[in-house]
């Protein structure tokens, strides 16, 4: 029977941990994942619900609408002559 050596054992642990400790990680990544996508689901079926029942959220009242700012009127180049001759 053939002996392995030292160095292959190693590298086979070192390998078969290393693809143990991926599978475990992704399989984290994949709950993570599921997790925020079911939350975002729910989310969008409880906003849509919302604005079905009629609960959204009230419109802004038209009178909370910027006032224009008021201007002297200019005078025409006419008027303004006139003025500077008496």
């Amino acid at each position: 029977m053939a002996r392995k050596s030292f160095a292959r054992k190693t590298q086979r642990t070192i390998v078969g941990a290393a693809k143990s400790s991926a599978a475990r990680i992704q399989k984290i990544a994949i709950g993570a994942a599921t997790a925020a996508a079911t939350a975002a689901a729910e989310a969008a079926v409880e906003a849509v619900l919302q604005s079905m029942r009629g609960e959204a959220k009230a419109e802004r009242p038209t009178t909370a609408v910027k006032k224009p700012v008021r201007r002297l009127k200019r005078r025409t180049v006419r008027k303004a002559s006139r003025k500077k001759r008496r």
